[in-house]
């Protein structure tokens, strides 16, 4: 039987060509390279590979700079966030270890890596590094070319090395292209219960200027920017629920961690010697898609009087049972043993009661059983690009947060391409795939809104178009899809 292997890391690399302009000061360009103890000549030759590429494929559309570059091996993609500032990451393209005439031979499936996908990942990346850092250019500081570099490259490699070991190379899929989130449904009466609850915390408080609240690791209420929203939302998965989660094994149940008299904890902040020092964040006032001019090209975020238009918060996470509340804390406030003593009375016996009621009320979606043959049971995706949620049932725990997807990178990557491939200047479109293996993937757009849906079953397009609207009147049948689709 044929071995595979994974997708897997390569190298990940940060440069700024115009750092060094004479020759034999090609390491001054490369502001932070991993794996870290890479040869340094081999840092330099992969430096001036990419600055290669980018400006040979430059010649040929110099409005477009290059994306990507494969080889049978690997396949690297470059971003540019900031002017002259180049983020680069290569993977290992994955292979099979088969045999002939008793020799073994690599046969390389290229197609198993989305180009779509881990542009979108190195994206987020430096969408990462600007939340809880800034941006690269407000950190060149110093007098000389080589003390802002070596200013910058120190941030780079604090952030960026921690960071790089919580990539999940392998599990990447659609949901970190559109980078939206998922959120938990509740009756109106709950919903306004707890958004009454975020108005009574940030007008009682000053300082807390914003509030995300979370209720079994789902977001309920959002104050803040939909895409930084997905950057919070991804240091809580990655960070702070697998901590959670840790800490009520090792008690024994989640009950330990809370006593009577004390009704929830601090997940960052609060009291004590086991206190964890809440993380400096950044949030930034203005849209974070700024476009430059056709000739020159656009940049993810702007840089220009970035310095003056972000605002600092201390994120300060609180928990009661399966209820989490973010509050972002102007970062000059000084906090204090008082301040989490106020916010522990104030939050912590209410908190606590939501939880209760959400945990009373709340019941988990059924889904209608199909006549489907042995196993395989129709999936679904919805997101909307202008709030940027999501609905889905693609992961084996119905939530995104884990990415335990069940399903082949082959479908994963079919869909990228359905999404890459959309008409972005119409308003409703239906494409239809169907898969040499009896799966059937409809994509149905109408306006900024989507539907996925997946099907396994040897049958005919227009019964698969029947299942199709079933699963959209089933699962979304409060959200309006042009009739003509």
């Amino acid at each position: 039987m044929a071995r595979k292997s994974e997708i897997k890391l390569k190298n990940f690399f940060i440069y700024n060509s115009s750092l060094a302009t004479d020759e034999g000061e090609e390491e001054k360009k490369v502001l932070f390279y991993h794996p870290e103890d890479t040869e340094k000549d081999q840092k330099i030759k992969d430096v001036g590979l990419s600055e290669a590429v980018i400006k040979f494929t430059d010649t040929f559309s110099p409005f477009e700079e290059c994306k990507t570059f494969r080889t049978q091996k690997t396949c690297q993609v470059f971003f540019e966030p900031e002017p002259d500032f180049w983020m680069v990451m290569t993977v290992n393209v994955p292979f099979l270890v088969k045999t002939k005439d008793g020799v073994e031979y690599n046969e390389y499936r290229g197609d198993d890596v989305h180009d779509t996908i881990y542009g979108a990942l190195l994206e987020q990346s430096y969408s990462m590094f600007r939340l809880f850092v800034g941006t690269f250019r407000e950190h060149m500081m110093g007098d000389s070319t080589e003390e802002r570099a070596q200013s910058l490259s120190q941030k780079l490699q604090q952030f960026f090395s921690k960071y790089i070991l919580t990539l999940k190379i392998g599990n990447c899929d659609i949901v970190d292209v559109t980078r939206t989130v998922q959120y938990l449904p509740l009756n109106q009466t709950l919903f306004l219960r707890i958004h009454n609850f975020i108005s009574m915390i940030e007008s009682t408080f000053e300082y807390v200027k914003r509030c995300i609240f979370l209720y079994n690791e789902q977001i309920v209420w959002s104050g803040v920017n939909p895409k930084e929203l997905y950057c919070i939302y991804e240091y809580l998965s990655g960070t702070i629920f697998p901590k959670m989660l840790q800490s009520d094994l090792q008690g024994g149940s989640i009950s330990r961690s809370f006593t009577q008299n004390q009704r929830g904890n601090f997940l960052t902040g609060g009291n004590g010697q086991d206190a964890v020092k809440p993380p400096r964040v950044f949030l930034f006032q203005s849209d974070e898609t700024t476009k430059k001019s056709s000739q020159s090209g656009m940049y993810l975020y702007d840089t220009e009087g970035a310095l003056s238009d972000n605002s600092g918060y201390h994120l300060v996470i609180y928990r009661a049972f399966g209820a989490i509340i973010c509050l972002f804390v102007n970062d000059s406030t000084a906090l204090t043993e008082d301040l989490y003593g106020e916010l522990q009375s104030f939050i912590g016996p209410q908190l606590t009661t939501i939880s209760s009621e959400v945990s009373e009320n709340y019941a988990k979606d059924t889904f209608i059983t199909n006549d489907f043959p042995e196993g395989f049971s129709p999936k679904f995706l919805y997101f909307n690009e202008f709030s940027l949620q999501h609905d889905t049932t693609f992961y084996t725990d119905g939530r995104s947060v884990h990415k335990n997807a069940n399903m082949s990178r082959d479908i994963m990557n079919v869909i990228a391409d359905l999404y890459e491939e959309r008409n972005a200047g119409s308003s409703s479109e239906e494409t239809v795939v169907k898969m040499c293996n009896d799966f059937w993937i409809t994509h149905k757009k109408s306006n900024s809104r989507h539907f996925i849906a997946i099907v396994n079953k040897n049958a005919t397009l227009l019964e698969i178009a029947e299942e199709t609207t079933k699963m959209c009147e089933q699962h979304i049948k409060n959200v309006f899809f042009d009739k003509q689709i």
